[in-house]
């Protein structure tokens, strides 16, 4: 750790940055696994704004997380202890020891170890403001979103070179605290924006209109990702392998062609593999086959649950006539018609 000093000299006076959403379209656990998953950011976005205060003395970092209705000032060596415990327990998360939902223990945990990170050395007299769109637990990146709208506004008050490409992988290094080993699809997706495919680390961007569904939300889930991935890593059988090649068959189809038919057919067997993992509730299982009495099709996007009835984030290829189903069941939905922007400073 550098001694004290007084960074304000070399900052900007503020910076604000934001960042993207996302909804996983196929193969949000398959992915895991090595096979290609499809992504498309939201127009939905999470900002970060730093400002530099008044005087830099004595003022400590000050943390406004305003979806959180959280406020409070912390000093540099609070938030440097507090990320060298993080770093402790995700040890011990590899290690087998805790489950991942020990490693960040508190709201602005995740928060904490980004700007640590993110700053690289002492810093002070800041103030931190967040502000989202994007819904926390639901499978839409909010996770990453916040982490990489921070590591650029931090890049961009220091003043500092960047390329995407670092931020990335400073990114996927901090999401894993949150979700235990991050595949990096959601960071790639904040990070990059658009339509695309996504493997083994390999954003590839799409040349297609944008997707239009519904998006609906069952409700926070009670399990976290993390909980979600471990399970799913237990249960991933070659079937499951087998299941995930028949569906990236359709995909590619349909990239071809652009008859739904084969969009349809992906997200039916899209859904019927996420149920056999065990992370669809019969609550939400009982709704998408209520859409599919419609002629359309859904599947969770995102972790799902591995207990409760609700599943976060849902997506949806329907008519409007899926808009009753929504209102009988108590789920909020709304259409997706564009598609979001890669991260961008203000």
């Amino acid at each position: 750790m550098s001694k004290h000093h007084s960074p304000c000299a070399s900052l900007s006076l503020k910076a604000h940055a934001t960042a993207a959403g996302k909804t996983i379209l196929f193969g949000e656990y398959a992915v895991i696994f090595g096979h290609k998953a499809y992504v498309q950011a939201l127009p939905l976005r999470t900002h970060c704004l730093l400002k530099v205060m008044p005087t830099c003395t004595d003022f400590g970092i000050k943390l406004n997380l305003l979806n959180l209705g959280l406020t409070q000032t912390r000093s540099y060596q609070q938030l440097y202890d507090q990320y060298q415990a993080i770093k402790i327990q995700y040890s011990r998360f590899l290690a087998k020891e805790i489950p991942i939902s020990h490693v960040l223990t508190e709201p602005s945990a995740l928060m904490a170890a980004v700007l640590i990170e993110g700053f690289d050395d002492f810093f002070d007299g800041i103030e931190v403001v967040i502000a989202s769109d994007v819904m926390p637990q639901s499978g839409q990146g909010s996770s990453a979103a916040l982490i990489v709208s921070a590591l650029l506004a931090i890049n961009t008050l220091k003043n500092k070179k960047y390329r995407l490409d670092d931020i990335f992988h400073q990114a996927v290094k901090l999401e894993c605290f949150q979700h235990g080993i991050s595949s990096g699809l959601d960071v790639a997706a904040s990070l990059y924006g658009g339509l695309a495919s996504y493997q083994n680390k390999k954003f590839k961007p799409l040349s297609l209109p944008a997707f239009k569904f519904y998006l609906i939300s069952t409700g926070k889930p009670f399990s976290t990702t993390g909980d979600c991935v471990a399970l799913v890593k237990q249960r991933w059988m070659s079937d499951h392998d087998e299941q995930y090649n028949r569906i990236d068959c359709y995909i590619d189809s349909f990239l071809m062609t652009q008859d739904t038919y084969f969009l349809h057919q992906a997200v039916l067997l899209n859904h019927k593999l996420l149920v056999d993992l065990g992370v669809v509730p019969l609550k939400v299982q009982s709704f998408i086959h209520k859409i599919e009495k419609t002629g359309g099709v859904a599947k969770i996007s995102g972790s799902g649950t591995i207990f409760g009835d609700n599943a976060g984030m849902v997506v949806a290829f329907a008519s409007s006539e899926i808009e009753q189903i929504c209102h009988d069941y108590g789920y909020g939905f709304q259409k997706i018609t564009g598609v979001g922007a890669g991260v961008t400073g203000l």
